[in-house]
């Protein structure tokens, strides 16, 4: 019989199965009683809670369950022996095994999958700067770094002292920037047609892609 304070989930009208126990419980109890009474009301109740099927959710989650527990046998027992070398195809299979075997004791709530850390606050600027390089519309698009001083054997202020025209749309602490930092990252864009382009200059990658954003001559 059912304990006290159990939960089950139960059908809304019995099934053949419940009533059929109750009729084998009511004749038995009749039977076996001295004034041919069946059984209790109490009695009834338990009977029909023990004699009625798993929810279809119970089910499910029972067979999700055995599944996983195969799953882990099968992978530790699928092991085989690898010697000392870690780039064996045995102690690769065996690694690829052990994800398979972790990932379903991970399912069954065995062990604590990888705790990962939730996105920094740059992430999504981050995010935003990559798909504007990767889906910025134009005829061609040129990205360097440090692509015109270190080839020549100079540093990033001399450079610029030798041909002031080339960064006269920069901002001027950008430019201060670069020079401070020995760095150029050199953004050359063709908008629409291969003669016609615009170029920026800045210290970091980040800088570059944010003053691209702003829209440039020949650009929309």
């Amino acid at each position: 019989m059912s304990e006290k304070n159990e939960w089950k989930l139960v059908p809304v009208e019995p099934t053949p199965e419940m009533w059929a126990a109750v009729n084998k419980l009511d004749d038995e109890m009749a039977a076996g009683s001295y004034d041919g009474k069946g059984a209790s009301i109490e009695q009834v109740w338990n009977c029909l809670v023990d004699a009625a099927p798993s929810a279809p959710g119970d089910t499910q989650d029972e067979q999700t369950e055995s599944i996983l527990w195969w799953i882990m046998r099968q992978a530790q027992e699928a092991k085989e022996p690898c010697g000392d070398d870690p780039e064996s195809l045995a102690a690769v299979r065996n690694a690829k095994l052990a994800s398979i075997g972790g990932a379903a004791a991970q399912a069954l709530g065995l062990v604590r999958g990888p705790d990962y850390p939730a996105p920094a606050a740059g992430d999504a600027l981050d995010a935003a700067r990559y798909r504007w390089l990767r889906d910025h519309a134009c005829n061609s698009l040129h990205l360097t770094r440090d692509g015109e001083h270190a080839c020549n054997y100079l540093t990033a202020a001399q450079w610029i002292e030798s041909c002031p025209e080339d960064f006269q749309d920069d901002a001027p602490e950008e430019i201060e920037r670069m020079k401070a930092t020995n760095t150029i990252w050199r953004l050359q864009v063709y908008p629409n047609t291969p003669v016609g382009f615009w170029v920026l200059h800045a210290s970091t990658l980040d800088a570059a892609i944010d003053a691209a954003q702003v829209p440039q001559q020949g650009e929309a």
